[in-house]
Protein backbone atom coordinates (compact mmCIF):
# COMPACT_ATOMS: atom_id res chain seq x y z
CA UNK A 1 0.00 0.00 0.00
CA UNK A 2 3.04 2.26 0.25
CA UNK A 3 3.17 2.62 -3.53
CA UNK A 4 -0.57 3.40 -3.57
CA UNK A 5 0.04 6.27 -1.15
CA UNK A 6 2.94 7.52 -3.27
CA UNK A 7 0.76 7.62 -6.37
CA UNK A 8 -1.77 9.73 -4.44
CA UNK A 9 1.01 12.16 -3.48
CA UNK A 10 2.20 12.15 -7.09
CA UNK A 11 -1.30 13.18 -8.21
CA UNK A 12 -1.08 16.18 -5.91
CA UNK A 13 2.28 17.03 -7.45
CA UNK A 14 0.78 16.86 -10.96
CA UNK A 15 -1.99 19.23 -9.84
CA UNK A 16 0.57 21.74 -8.62
CA UNK A 17 2.67 21.51 -11.74
CA UNK A 18 -0.34 22.06 -14.01
CA UNK A 19 0.09 25.81 -13.46
CA UNK A 20 3.67 25.87 -14.72
CA UNK A 21 4.97 26.49 -18.24
CA UNK A 22 5.37 23.17 -20.10
CA UNK A 23 6.29 21.54 -23.38
CA UNK A 24 6.50 17.80 -22.47
CA UNK A 25 3.32 16.84 -20.63
CA UNK A 26 2.34 14.06 -23.04
CA UNK A 27 5.28 11.78 -22.17
CA UNK A 28 4.85 12.49 -18.44
CA UNK A 29 1.14 11.71 -18.62
CA UNK A 30 1.97 8.45 -20.42
CA UNK A 31 4.21 7.41 -17.52
CA UNK A 32 1.70 8.60 -14.95
CA UNK A 33 -1.05 6.50 -16.56
CA UNK A 34 1.15 3.37 -16.58
CA UNK A 35 2.03 3.87 -12.91
CA UNK A 36 -1.63 4.31 -11.98
CA UNK A 37 -2.52 1.11 -13.85
CA UNK A 38 0.19 -0.79 -12.02
CA UNK A 39 -0.97 0.59 -8.70
CA UNK A 40 -4.62 -0.35 -9.33
CA UNK A 41 -3.60 -3.88 -10.32
CA UNK A 42 -1.41 -4.13 -7.23
CA UNK A 43 -4.30 -3.03 -5.03
CA UNK A 44 -6.58 -5.64 -6.63
CA UNK A 45 -4.04 -8.39 -6.04
CA UNK A 46 -3.65 -7.40 -2.40
CA UNK A 47 -7.42 -7.22 -1.95
CA UNK A 48 -7.73 -10.73 -3.42
CA UNK A 49 -5.28 -12.03 -0.83
CA UNK A 50 -2.45 -12.73 -3.26
CA UNK A 51 1.14 -12.65 -2.11
CA UNK A 52 2.94 -9.71 -3.71
CA UNK A 53 6.76 -9.76 -3.79
CA UNK A 54 8.34 -6.85 -1.93
CA UNK A 55 10.59 -6.16 -4.93
CA UNK A 56 7.63 -5.27 -7.16
CA UNK A 57 6.48 -2.70 -4.60
CA UNK A 58 9.99 -1.22 -4.40
CA UNK A 59 10.21 -0.98 -8.20
CA UNK A 60 6.87 0.82 -8.36
CA UNK A 61 7.96 3.16 -5.58
CA UNK A 62 11.14 4.04 -7.50
CA UNK A 63 9.08 4.74 -10.65
CA UNK A 64 6.89 7.11 -8.65
CA UNK A 65 9.94 8.90 -7.27
CA UNK A 66 11.53 9.18 -10.73
CA UNK A 67 8.41 10.71 -12.27
CA UNK A 68 8.06 13.10 -9.35
CA UNK A 69 11.60 14.35 -10.01
CA UNK A 70 10.76 14.90 -13.69
CA UNK A 71 7.62 16.83 -12.76
CA UNK A 72 9.65 19.12 -10.52
CA UNK A 73 11.91 20.01 -13.47
CA UNK A 74 9.28 20.32 -16.22
CA UNK A 75 8.07 23.70 -17.51
CA UNK A 76 4.95 24.84 -19.36
CA UNK A 77 1.15 24.73 -19.04
CA UNK A 78 -0.95 21.71 -19.82
CA UNK A 79 -3.17 22.32 -22.81
CA UNK A 80 -6.96 21.74 -22.40
CA UNK A 81 -6.92 18.19 -23.79
CA UNK A 82 -3.96 17.18 -21.61
CA UNK A 83 -5.84 18.51 -18.57
CA UNK A 84 -8.85 16.41 -19.65
CA UNK A 85 -6.60 13.36 -19.94
CA UNK A 86 -5.18 13.99 -16.44
CA UNK A 87 -8.70 14.15 -15.00
CA UNK A 88 -9.60 10.84 -16.69
CA UNK A 89 -6.50 9.13 -15.29
CA UNK A 90 -7.21 10.42 -11.79
CA UNK A 91 -10.85 9.37 -12.00
CA UNK A 92 -9.73 5.90 -13.06
CA UNK A 93 -7.28 5.74 -10.17
CA UNK A 94 -9.82 6.88 -7.59
CA UNK A 95 -12.50 4.46 -8.81
CA UNK A 96 -10.03 1.60 -9.06
CA UNK A 97 -11.21 0.77 -12.63
CA UNK A 98 -9.02 0.47 -15.67
CA UNK A 99 -10.64 1.52 -18.94
CA UNK A 100 -9.31 -0.94 -21.49
CA UNK A 101 -10.88 1.12 -24.30
CA UNK A 102 -8.80 4.24 -23.62
CA UNK A 103 -6.29 5.09 -26.32
CA UNK A 104 -4.62 8.27 -27.47
CA UNK A 105 -4.86 9.41 -31.07
CA UNK A 106 -3.32 12.24 -33.05
CA UNK A 107 -5.65 14.89 -34.42
CA UNK A 108 -5.23 16.49 -37.85
CA UNK A 109 -2.74 19.34 -37.81
CA UNK A 110 -4.44 22.75 -37.57
CA UNK A 111 -1.81 24.63 -39.54
CA UNK A 112 -3.93 27.67 -40.23
CA UNK A 113 -4.57 28.34 -36.53
CA UNK A 114 -1.06 28.13 -35.17
CA UNK A 115 -0.08 29.39 -32.59
CA UNK A 116 -3.72 28.89 -31.59
CA UNK A 117 -3.75 25.36 -33.01
CA UNK A 118 -5.27 22.89 -30.63
CA UNK A 119 -3.45 20.17 -28.71
CA UNK A 120 -2.50 17.12 -30.71
CA UNK A 121 -3.96 14.49 -28.42
CA UNK A 122 -7.49 13.63 -27.41
CA UNK A 123 -9.23 10.74 -25.74
CA UNK A 124 -10.67 8.03 -27.97
CA UNK A 125 -12.97 5.63 -26.15
CA UNK A 126 -14.17 8.36 -23.79
CA UNK A 127 -16.42 11.22 -25.00
CA UNK A 128 -14.34 14.33 -25.58
CA UNK A 129 -15.56 17.54 -27.22
CA UNK A 130 -12.97 20.00 -28.51
CA UNK A 131 -12.77 22.78 -31.07
CA UNK A 132 -10.32 22.65 -33.91
CA UNK A 133 -10.05 23.50 -37.59
CA UNK A 134 -9.60 20.67 -40.02
CA UNK A 135 -7.38 21.68 -42.95
CA UNK A 136 -10.03 20.89 -45.54
CA UNK A 137 -10.90 22.82 -48.66
CA UNK A 138 -14.37 23.86 -47.53
CA UNK A 139 -13.30 25.35 -44.17
CA UNK A 140 -14.01 28.94 -45.17
CA UNK A 141 -13.35 32.04 -43.06
CA UNK A 142 -14.90 35.46 -43.65
CA UNK A 143 -13.29 38.47 -41.99
CA UNK A 144 -15.00 41.87 -42.07
CA UNK A 145 -12.75 44.76 -41.10
CA UNK A 146 -12.83 48.43 -40.23
CA UNK A 147 -10.01 50.87 -41.01
CA UNK A 148 -9.56 54.52 -40.08
CA UNK A 149 -7.44 56.92 -42.12
CA UNK A 150 -5.38 59.09 -39.80
CA UNK A 151 -2.80 60.96 -41.90
CA UNK A 152 -3.18 63.29 -43.72
CA UNK A 153 -6.97 62.95 -43.99
CA UNK A 154 -9.44 61.36 -41.63
CA UNK A 155 -11.65 58.77 -43.34
CA UNK A 156 -13.46 55.49 -42.69
CA UNK A 157 -12.89 52.27 -44.60
CA UNK A 158 -14.99 49.09 -44.58
CA UNK A 159 -13.99 45.80 -46.17
CA UNK A 160 -14.17 42.04 -46.07
CA UNK A 161 -11.52 39.31 -46.38
CA UNK A 162 -12.13 35.72 -47.50
CA UNK A 163 -9.97 32.64 -46.89
CA UNK A 164 -10.23 28.89 -47.46
CA UNK A 165 -8.16 26.75 -45.09
CA UNK A 166 -5.47 25.55 -45.14
CA UNK A 167 -4.26 28.14 -47.66
CA UNK A 168 -2.32 31.08 -46.17
CA UNK A 169 -3.72 33.32 -48.92
CA UNK A 170 -6.83 35.46 -48.56
CA UNK A 171 -8.54 37.93 -50.89
CA UNK A 172 -10.11 41.20 -49.79
CA UNK A 173 -12.07 44.20 -51.02
CA UNK A 174 -12.28 47.56 -49.28
CA UNK A 175 -14.07 50.84 -49.80
CA UNK A 176 -13.28 54.11 -48.02
CA UNK A 177 -14.59 57.66 -47.84
CA UNK A 178 -14.63 60.71 -45.57
CA UNK A 179 -18.30 61.44 -46.44
CA UNK A 180 -17.49 64.90 -47.83
CA UNK A 181 -18.74 65.95 -51.25
CA UNK A 182 -18.74 69.67 -52.05
CA UNK A 183 -20.16 71.23 -55.20
CA UNK A 184 -17.49 73.62 -56.50
CA UNK A 185 -18.63 77.03 -57.68
CA UNK A 186 -15.47 77.32 -59.82
CA UNK A 187 -11.84 76.15 -59.83
CA UNK A 188 -8.52 77.78 -59.07
CA UNK A 189 -4.83 76.95 -58.80
CA UNK A 190 -2.90 76.55 -55.58
CA UNK A 191 -1.32 80.02 -56.14
CA UNK A 192 -4.80 81.61 -55.77
CA UNK A 193 -5.39 82.25 -59.49
CA UNK A 194 -8.96 81.58 -60.61
CA UNK A 195 -9.84 79.97 -63.92
CA UNK A 196 -10.51 83.38 -65.45
CA UNK A 197 -7.06 84.63 -64.42
CA UNK A 198 -8.21 86.75 -61.45
CA UNK A 199 -6.93 86.32 -57.91
CA UNK A 200 -9.39 84.95 -55.39
CA UNK A 201 -9.79 85.93 -51.76
CA UNK A 202 -10.25 83.06 -49.35
CA UNK A 203 -11.71 82.81 -45.86
CA UNK A 204 -9.06 80.35 -44.67
CA UNK A 205 -11.40 77.35 -44.48
CA UNK A 206 -10.39 74.21 -46.39
CA UNK A 207 -11.94 70.81 -46.95
CA UNK A 208 -11.00 67.53 -48.63
CA UNK A 209 -13.28 65.08 -50.42
CA UNK A 210 -11.87 61.54 -50.48
CA UNK A 211 -13.25 58.19 -51.63
CA UNK A 212 -12.01 55.01 -53.23
CA UNK A 213 -12.20 51.23 -53.54
CA UNK A 214 -9.42 48.63 -53.69
CA UNK A 215 -9.10 44.85 -53.96
CA UNK A 216 -6.13 42.63 -53.25
CA UNK A 217 -4.63 39.67 -51.43
CA UNK A 218 -3.42 38.94 -47.91
CA UNK A 219 -0.73 36.39 -47.02
CA UNK A 220 0.00 34.82 -43.61
CA UNK A 221 3.77 35.28 -43.34
CA UNK A 222 3.85 33.72 -39.86
CA UNK A 223 1.07 32.49 -37.55
CA UNK A 224 0.78 36.03 -36.13
CA UNK A 225 2.04 38.33 -38.86
CA UNK A 226 0.67 38.87 -42.34
CA UNK A 227 0.94 41.29 -45.21
CA UNK A 228 -1.52 42.59 -47.80
CA UNK A 229 -1.43 44.50 -51.06
CA UNK A 230 -4.06 45.60 -53.54
CA UNK A 231 -4.99 48.00 -56.33
CA UNK A 232 -8.06 50.05 -57.10
CA UNK A 233 -9.38 53.51 -57.87
CA UNK A 234 -9.45 56.57 -55.61
CA UNK A 235 -10.18 60.28 -55.81
CA UNK A 236 -9.03 63.13 -53.59
CA UNK A 237 -10.15 66.75 -54.13
CA UNK A 238 -9.10 69.83 -52.17
CA UNK A 239 -11.50 72.76 -51.66
CA UNK A 240 -10.99 76.30 -50.38
CA UNK A 241 -13.75 78.57 -49.21
CA UNK A 242 -13.66 82.03 -50.81
CA UNK A 243 -14.60 85.31 -49.14
CA UNK A 244 -18.20 84.93 -50.33
CA UNK A 245 -18.69 81.47 -48.80
CA UNK A 246 -18.34 79.53 -52.06
CA UNK A 247 -16.34 76.32 -52.24
CA UNK A 248 -13.58 76.49 -54.84
CA UNK A 249 -11.80 73.35 -56.06
CA UNK A 250 -8.00 73.60 -56.18
CA UNK A 251 -7.48 71.84 -59.49
CA UNK A 252 -3.69 71.30 -59.33
CA UNK A 253 -4.03 69.61 -55.90
CA UNK A 254 -6.66 67.11 -57.04
CA UNK A 255 -5.70 63.51 -57.71
CA UNK A 256 -7.70 60.59 -59.07
CA UNK A 257 -6.90 57.32 -60.73
CA UNK A 258 -5.00 54.15 -59.84
CA UNK A 259 -4.61 53.59 -56.10
CA UNK A 260 -2.14 51.22 -54.43
CA UNK A 261 -2.96 49.68 -51.05
CA UNK A 262 -0.43 47.86 -48.82
CA UNK A 263 0.22 47.10 -45.18
CA UNK A 264 0.81 44.54 -42.44
CA UNK A 265 -1.49 42.70 -40.03
CA UNK A 266 -0.85 41.31 -36.55
CA UNK A 267 -2.97 38.68 -34.76
CA UNK A 268 -2.53 38.84 -30.95
CA UNK A 269 -5.75 36.88 -30.30
CA UNK A 270 -7.62 34.12 -32.07
CA UNK A 271 -9.82 35.56 -34.87
CA UNK A 272 -8.75 39.17 -34.21
CA UNK A 273 -6.14 41.02 -36.25
CA UNK A 274 -4.90 44.59 -36.25
CA UNK A 275 -3.73 46.28 -39.43
CA UNK A 276 -1.55 49.23 -40.34
CA UNK A 277 -1.08 50.35 -43.92
CA UNK A 278 -0.97 53.05 -46.55
CA UNK A 279 -3.02 53.95 -49.62
CA UNK A 280 -0.97 55.65 -52.32
CA UNK A 281 -2.72 57.81 -54.89
CA UNK A 282 -0.03 60.26 -55.93
CA UNK A 283 3.22 61.66 -54.60
CA UNK A 284 1.25 64.23 -52.63
CA UNK A 285 -1.59 61.89 -51.62
CA UNK A 286 -0.46 58.98 -49.44
CA UNK A 287 -2.82 58.13 -46.60
CA UNK A 288 -1.92 56.13 -43.48
CA UNK A 289 -4.62 53.94 -41.95
CA UNK A 290 -5.10 51.74 -38.88
CA UNK A 291 -7.76 49.09 -38.44
CA UNK A 292 -9.08 45.90 -36.89
CA UNK A 293 -10.15 42.62 -38.55
CA UNK A 294 -12.50 40.08 -37.00
CA UNK A 295 -12.81 36.56 -38.45
CA UNK A 296 -15.74 34.19 -38.19
CA UNK A 297 -16.12 30.76 -39.71
CA UNK A 298 -18.71 29.78 -42.27
CA UNK A 299 -19.14 26.28 -40.85
CA UNK A 300 -19.05 25.20 -37.19
CA UNK A 301 -15.72 23.60 -36.38
CA UNK A 302 -16.71 21.69 -33.27
CA UNK A 303 -15.93 17.99 -33.49
CA UNK A 304 -16.70 15.16 -31.05
CA UNK A 305 -14.38 12.17 -30.90
CA UNK A 306 -15.64 8.88 -29.54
Amino acid sequence: MTAYLFVFLLMLCVDRRADAQNTSWDSNLDRFEVICHKCVRLKDRLAAGESVPEDSILVLTREVGSLKDKLQAVSGDMNPVQERRLRCIKDMYRSGEIFSTVSWVQLPEAKTLSPFSLPRYAVAGLPVTIEYEEPVADAARISPFLSIGVVPDLYVGLGVMYNRAPSPWSVYVKGFTNFVNHRAAYTCLSDGTAEDGSTIWVSGARSVSLWGAVAGAHYDITPRWGGYAGVGYASRRLFWEDAFGNWVEVSDKAASGLALDAGVTYMPFRDIRFLAGITYLSSSTTSVCLGVIYSFHVKPLQKSLY
